[in-house]
This record gives structure tokens, sequence and C-alpha cells, in this order.
């Protein structure tokens, strides 16, 4: 779904080694497609269709099984809370409306239903 960045830092060792100075961090590009671009990577959750969303996985990764990959796809679909956002957030948005930005605020993680499980555990009498 991301990119990982960081600062390469070359040592001219004869045994390479991954290392990294300053901030490590994701690069994530845009959500929506161009329109006369194939999606790719998380752009694929948001073409609207899930047998299209499979269509075009299948076509990046022949030989696998479309139905298991469809399968899949609706597991994250119904059980990927920051997918479920990333969805709501694109549909919240006017079609007319070209230029706009999702902002991920680290800080707020999103309430599921272990958050859930915790608050009811506090109480005194489970309800059911």
């Amino acid at each position: 779904m991301t990119s990982f960045g960081a600062k390469e830092v070359g040592e001219g060792n004869f045994m390479p080694t991954f290392k990294v100075q300053g901030q490590v961090y994701h690069r994530i590009g845009s959500l929506m497609s161009e329109p006369n671009q194939k999606p790719s990577f998380l752009q694929i959750y948001f073409v609207g269709d899930e047998c299209h969303e499979r269509d075009i996985r299948c076509e990046i990764y022949p030989g696998v099984y479309s139905e298991l990959v469809h399968q899949l796809q609706k597991l994250l679909n119904q059980h990927n809370k920051y997918l479920q956002d990333f969805k709501a957030a694109i549909d919240s948005i006017p079609k007319d409306q070209k230029d706009f930005k999702v902002i991920i605020n680290a800080d707020r993680k999103p309430a599921g239903e272990h958050m859930a499980v915790l608050m009811l555990l506090r109480q005194k009498k489970l309800q059911f």
C-alpha cells in the first residue's frame, strides 16, 4: 500500500548492509489514478467495483486464483478499519471536486472492536 523511504548511506563495504540514518517514513501516492492510467497499489481499492478490483490484481499477478483474490478483497473490505476510513473519506468528497487531500493523523487511531471490548470489561455488568 505504501513505499518505504529513507536516506541511503553508502559505505563501500563488500557486504551490503541496510542502514537508516534519520527518519523512516512511508510515501503514499494519490488515492485516485489519473483518467488514462491504470490504478496500482492503493488506488486499486478505490476503483469502485469488486470485480474490476479483482481483475486488475489478477492482471498484475497472472496465475493467482481469481476467486481467492475476490474472497481476500471482501475480507479486507469488511474488517480493515483503515481501508474503511479511507473509503469513507473518498466517498465524503463531492464528485466534481478535483483537488483534495486526505490527512492521516498518527495520533488519531480508529476505534474498533478491541476498544469496545475494553470498555465493556470496565463495566461491572456485561450486557449482551
